[in-house]
């Protein structure tokens, strides 16, 4: 199939992260939440140049999940998902998830 491959996995349910709850991001919730992220993701990806496999892992980290869920979900070794995630700040001009965060939020 064509469609990205974050639409063909089924990702695990939210979890509460606490960086996103403190800093006022939009918390986890259920299904919508996780519809507006995969509706807008494939636009921002585009927007900043992010690889599929980014494109990936940002899905996840929008999630709230951290580099050592993320790795074991796409099996992967943590190393390997923390170069992405540094691929992902470099691309979209952050320096952490938070300033990530509320960059996808406030351009989707």
């Amino acid at each position: 199939s064509l469609e990205p491959l974050y639409r063909r996995i089924r990702l695990p349910s939210f979890h509460r992260h606490p960086t996103i709850e403190k800093r006022g991001y939009p918390p986890p919730s259920e299904e919508p939440q996780q519809r507006r992220i995969h509706d807008a993701l494939p636009y921002f990806a585009k927007r900043y140049g992010l690889s599929s496999r980014e494109e990936e892992i940002l899905a996840y980290m929008l999630e709230g999940h951290g580099n050592q869920h993320i790795a074991s979900e796409l099996q992967v070794a943590v190393g390997t998902v923390k170069t992405h995630t540094h691929h992902i700040f470099k691309k979209t001009g952050v320096s952490n998830r938070p300033e990530l965060f509320e960059k996808f939020w406030s351009e989707t």
